[in-house]
């Protein structure tokens, strides 16, 4: 299965690890991708995509240890990857770009297509929408 990992201002991968030997024993897992983004002073957050194999009960238990520290979230396969993310909702206006991320459809991709934005036009607008969103979920 995949795991996509969400947490604010803590070591991600740190508490991720401990709290998965703590709970479910030394499960072997493979990082697919990581993601670091400073919001503004002092707020940083974190995001990656993990793979390993656990069961029902091993997720639930581990998702519960989780708590609000780290959102944890099982992803299907074509969500995977971060490139899988769907861009062109960036080439729309801004307003346009607002209601689509509120129907939560972009919430997997929320970071790279922030980071998208930032490395594409860079308009302050959108990233402030971006990163808005980004802040509720």
């Amino acid at each position: 299965m995949h795991l996509y990992l969400y947490g604010e201002n803590i070591n991600l991968l740190s508490f991720f690890q401990n709290t998965l030997k703590e709970t479910v024993g030394d499960v072997k897992y493979e990082l697919l991708d990581k993601n670091t983004v400073r919001l503004h002073v002092g707020r940083i957050t974190q995001s990656a995509i993990v793979k390993l194999e656990l069961t029902s009960a091993q997720l639930l238990k581990l998702g519960t240890a989780l708590g609000e520290k780290i959102k944890c979230e099982v992803i299907k396969e074509s969500e995977e990857k971060e490139s899988d993310a769907p861009l062109e909702v960036l080439d729309q206006s801004v307003t346009k770009l607002r209601k689509a991320l509120e129907t939560g459809d972009y919430d997997l991709y929320l970071q790279a297509l922030l980071e998208a934005e930032q490395a594409g036009k860079t308009r302050k607008t959108a990233v402030a929408v971006i990163m808005e969103r980004i802040e509720e979920v």
